[in-house]
């Protein structure tokens, strides 16, 4: 009989452990009002303006490399690459390496006086187009799982 229990445990062990280093996944819910874009994107003369523009992403962090995001008017899922440290999670807009524009989206891990998290929205390019000018918001997240 013991040796029946042994070979039992020995088996639920590596399921237990398994279990525990299957990554949770987080998603946030992220609201954006406003943006500071570039209007020129001369080297030596630089100019930005203030952009009143809405918008809602949702980002999941899977607890890997990976991770994916949503934007909400579009719906669509799409690919990131998620960075964490203690203070803060770096969602990257990962367009496959072909792209010549990307985002960058950081979410401080401290909550606010309203519980929801302070998060930075970079707009990254090399086009020369007033779509595609960098930009930066500042928004706020809700953690939803």
């Amino acid at each position: 009989m013991t040796r029946i229990l042994f070979f039992c445990l020995l088996l639920a062990v590596p399921s237990l452990a398994h279990g525990r280093e299957t990554p949770s996944e987080i998603q946030y819910v992220c609201s954006f009002e406003a943006r500071v874009q570039m209007k020129s994107v001369s080297v030596s003369s630089p100019t930005s303006e203030i952009k009143l523009e809405k918008s809602r992403f949702t980002f999941i962090d899977l607890g890997l490399e990976r991770g994916a995001y949503i934007n909400l008017e579009f719906g669509v899922k799409l690919p990131v690459i998620v960075t964490r440290n203690a203070g803060y999670t770096i969602f990257t807009e990962d367009l496959g390496g072909v792209a010549d524009n990307h985002f960058v989206v950081t979410i401080f891990k401290r909550l606010d006086q309203n519980s929801r998290y302070r998060a930075v929205m970079s707009l990254h390019s090399d086009v020369d187009s007033a779509f595609f000018n960098p930009y930066q918001s500042i928004g706020e997240c809700q953690k939803t799982i």
